[in-house]
């Protein structure tokens, strides 16, 4: 018979925002709510969101959030240094083909 230590594990969450902007912060804040609640999170972002949140809010925002795993996923568009926000019709069309 085989034994499982279930109080010990926590609920994992895969949080995947909408890639626009307004969508990431939000989503982000809710996580963490619910982490101190006791979840683990893996938070999905496309490259181009993560540089930009990375560069936003600086590197060492994600330091410390034990619990917390990011990944990042292509998102199909060209790469972009600027901070112009992106035109929805590309996002809408990329996440069709790429997603």
């Amino acid at each position: 018979m085989v034994s499982i230590e279930v109080a010990d594990q926590k609920p994992h969450a895969l949080c995947i925002p909408f890639p626009y902007q307004g969508h990431i912060r939000p989503f982000l804040k809710f996580a963490k709510l619910l982490h101190h609640r006791g979840f683990r999170f893996t938070f999905v972002n496309t490259k181009y969101n993560h540089r930009r949140f990375l560069k936003s809010l600086g590197h060492d925002t994600l330091d410390g959030l034990t619990g917390f795993h990011f990944e990042t996923i292509p998102d199909g568009l060209p790469p972009s240094d600027s901070d112009s926000t992106q035109d929805i019709y590309s996002i809408c069309d990329s996440i069709n083909h790429n997603l």
